[in-house]
């Protein structure tokens, strides 16, 4: 295979249908030589490179409810909306152990999109020996503005990918990779809004972080440029994109059925199209 660049979109609970693409991508033994991951998308790609099947699914919906770290189980246990402590810094070690050792032995190498607090612009993190950081970069990669604090890296506070990158295709072709797979966690033509009220909160909380209160207002329309050039880049056979198909999942949802649906959804779409992908890969 050429040298080829997966790109693994955000989403919170939204990312169970890039855990059942990549379950399934796991099963054919296909990994990639680059890996850029955004907020959900990068639990699903520290379980996928270390070679985990099953194991962003069970950390995205936990049977044991305790273990809740999104939606309203996390809230019940006043853990905020979201528990990124949990899911960063207990999972790991305790419930879903984490294959520290094969990660940092892969040779794939995995950027992890953040965003800079003090400038609002993508940075692209990497780390293969120390744990702590590694948890670190992902804990901030999945940082939500107003639901959760910035990150402390190297010095520097950050907050999730999406907020300045939710589709980092370009850094892939900035580092020359010709082939490139996208997983969205998105339909087709479907785009995050805006909210006025979400816009009064972010004005008041990031006052004297103009840059990265710029980025994060225009994200909406950030995306859709985004999404609409990746599908133009698809139709021109320079792209390769899994997505969904059916109506999305909310980012908090509670409901089993809706989670476990869009997880099989999710292996299923690329099961369907993995020989598209293979000719794709190979041409």
């Amino acid at each position: 295979m050429e040298k080829a660049a997966l790109i693994l979109e955000g989403g919170a609970i939204r990312g169970l249908f890039t855990a059942g693409a990549l379950d399934y991508l796991l099963e054919q033994n296909m990994q990639f030589e680059y890996v850029a991951s955004v907020s959900a998308g990068t639990c699903c790609a520290l379980s996928y490179i270390a070679e985990q099947k099953n194991r962003t699914k069970d950390c995205l919906f936990p049977t044991n409810k305790s273990d809740e770290w999104i939606g309203k189980g996390s809230l019940k246990r006043g853990k905020g909306l979201i528990d990124l402590k949990k899911a960063f810094y207990e999972f790991p070690y305790k419930q879903y152990p984490f294959r520290f050792d094969k990660y940092f032995a892969s040779k794939v190498t995995n950027e992890i999109v953040v965003t800079s607090l003090e400038t609002g612009k993508a940075e692209f993190l990497t780390e293969k020996s120390d744990e702590k950081r590694l948890l670190d970069i992902g804990a901030a990669s999945s940082s939500l503005p107003i639901i959760s604090k910035a990150v402390k890296i190297d010095g520097k506070k950050y907050y999730d990918g999406g907020v300045s990158d939710s589709l980092p295709y370009e850094r892939a072709m900035e580092l020359g990779y010709k082939k490139i797979v996208v997983i969205q966690t998105r339909r087709l033509h479907q785009y995050p809004s805006s909210s006025k009220s979400m816009d009064l909160l972010y004005k008041a909380k990031f006052a004297l972080h103009k840059d990265f209160l710029n980025t994060m207002l225009s994200r909406p329309e950030n995306y859709k440029k985004q999404a609409e050039q990746l599908a133009e880049l698809e139709k021109e056979n320079k792209v390769f994109v899994i997505r969904p198909t059916i109506p999305e999942i909310s980012r908090t949802e509670d409901d089993y059925n809706k989670k476990i649906t869009y997880y099989n959804h999710g292996y299923s779409q690329m099961r369907t199209g993995f020989n598209d992908l293979q000719e794709y890969l190979n041409s």
